[in-house]
C-alpha cells in the first residue's frame, strides 16, 4: 500500500479575501430593491432643487441681477439635497445587516473584520462616487436650459465639477459607513450625519461666537462646494479635500474600533 499523502493547507491571501468580500458585498447591495429606490431618490431631489434654483436664476437675470455662473456650479449646490441619498446608501450597507441579524453571517464568511470594513468602504465609496458624478450631470441638465446665457460653461468646468461631486460623495459615504459601523443603527446614523451636514452649519454660523462660526466651516458640508467648484470660500480645494479625508478617517476609525472589539 502506498503511504497516504497529505496536501499542505492553502491559505488565501488578504488580496484574495478582499476580492471575495467585495464580490459578496456587491451582490448584497444590488439584490436589495431599496438600493435602486435610493439612487432614484437622489436624482429626483437634485432635479427638483435644480428646477427651483434654475428658475430663480433665470428670473433674477431677467430683473437685471448679475447671477452669472457656470451651470454645473449651480448644479453642485443641488447636492445639498442629493447627498441624502448618499447617506442612505452608505448607512444601509452596514446598518441593514445589524438590523436583520446577518452581520454575524458576514463576519463568519470573512473572519478578518478589517477586510469586512474595507470591502464595505470600497463598495459604498465607489458606488457613491459614480452617483455623485451622475447627480452633477442630472443637475446640470436641469439647470442649464433654465439659466440660458448666464449659465454658460465649458466641458472642463463640467468635468471638474462632476469629479468633485463624485469625490465628495465618496468621502461622505466613507464617513457615513464609519458612523454606521459605530452606532449599528440606521436612525442614529442618519440623524448624526444629517445634523452634521445640514443643521449644524446653519446653527453655528448664526452664533455670535467667532470660534463657533470658524468651526462650522470645517464640517463636511462646508467643504463640499470648494471641492466641486474650486472656489476659495471658505478655503481652497486642497484644504477641502483634507477636511473631508479627515472626517472619513475619523468615522472609519471609530467604526473599526467597535467592530474589532465588540461582537457583531
Amino acid at each position: 500500500m502506498s503511504p497516504t499523502q497529505t496536501r499542505p493547507a492553502v491559505h488565501a491571501g488578504a488580496g484574495q479575501v478582499l476580492t471575495g468580500a467585495l464580490a459578496f458585498e456587491w451582490t448584497k447591495l444590488w439584490s436589495v430593491r431599496a438600493t435602486y429606490g435610493t439612487l432614484l431618490l437622489g436624482a429626483a431631489l437634485v432635479a427638483a432643487l435644480g428646477a427651483v434654483l434654475g428658475a430663480s436664476a433665470s428670473a433674477s437675470a431677467a430683473n437685471g441681477y448679475d447671477v452669472t455662473q457656470p451651470a454645473p456650479h449651480l448644479a453642485a449646490a443641488c447636492l445639498q439635497l442629493g447627498q441624502v441619498a448618499v447617506v442612505l446608501l452608505a448607512a444601509n450597507v452596514i446598518t441593514a445587516e445589524y438590523a436583520s441579524g446577518t452581520m454575524s453571517t458576514t463576519v463568519l464568511a470573512v473572519p478578518r473584520r478589517g477586510l469586512v470594513l474595507l470591502a464595505k468602504t470600497l463598495l459604498a465609496s465607489g458606488v457613491s462616487f459614480a452617483l455623485g458624478v451622475v447627480l452633477v450631470l442630472v443637475g446640470t441638465g436641469v439647470v442649464a436650459p433654465l439659466m440660458g446665457d448666464v449659465g454658460d460653461f465649458t466641458g472642463t468646468q463640467l468635468a471638474a465639477t462632476a469629479a468633485g461631486g463624485g469625490g465628495y460623495c465618496a468621502l461622505l459615504a466613507a464617513t457615513t459607513l464609519g458612523v454606521g459601523t459605530a452606532t449599528r443603527s440606521t436612525a442614529a446614523t442618519l440623524t448624526g450625519v444629517v445634523i452634521a451636514l445640514l443643521l449644524a452649519p446653519q446653527v453655528l454660523s448664526g452664533l455670535s461666537l467667532q470660534w463657533l462660526v470658524d468651526t462650522s466651516t470645517y464640517l463636511p458640508g462646508a467643504a463640499a462646494l470648494p471641492l466641486m467648484t474650486q472656489v476659495d470660500t471658505p478655503y481652497g480645494l486642497g484644504t477641502a479635500l483634507i477636511v473631508l479625508i479627515l472626517w472619513a478617517l475619523t468615522g472609519l476609525a471609530t467604526g473599526w474600533a467597535r467592530l474589532r472589539y465588540q461582537d457583531a
